[in-house]
């Protein structure tokens, strides 16, 4: 099936995630040739490596979050600024019938 039919959110947020699978999919085939060193991230340069990629990917998650959250938000006021208009178009309409009755 489609990812993109999966996922909903803003184009920026979906182009972000498909980077991150992208890169995950490309890293994990890596990992899985090396083996992981977690405890000496210091002394190991591979396990520094791992311990930013984790990095990387908690702010990333992180930030997805907070422009899902920030998407979810315009998409209200988009749908409150729809029904306001709607309403005042019908009341401007109906205030115009009256209007020109009066005529």
């Amino acid at each position: 099936s489609n990812p993109r039919l999966l996922v909903r959110g803003p184009p920026i947020y979906l182009a972000a995630m498909q980077r991150s699978i992208a890169m995950a999919s490309r890293c994990g085939l890596v990992l899985l040739a090396v083996p992981l060193v977690r405890g000496s991230a210091d002394a190991n340069p591979l396990g520094k490596v791992i311990q930013l990629m984790d990095d990387l990917a908690a702010k990333v998650t992180a930030e997805g979050e907070v422009e899902a959250k920030a998407f979810q938000e315009y998409m209200e006021w988009c749908d409150d600024a729809s029904k306001n208009a709607k309403f005042s178009i019908e009341d401007a309409t109906k205030q115009k019938g009256e209007l020109e009755a009066r005529i």
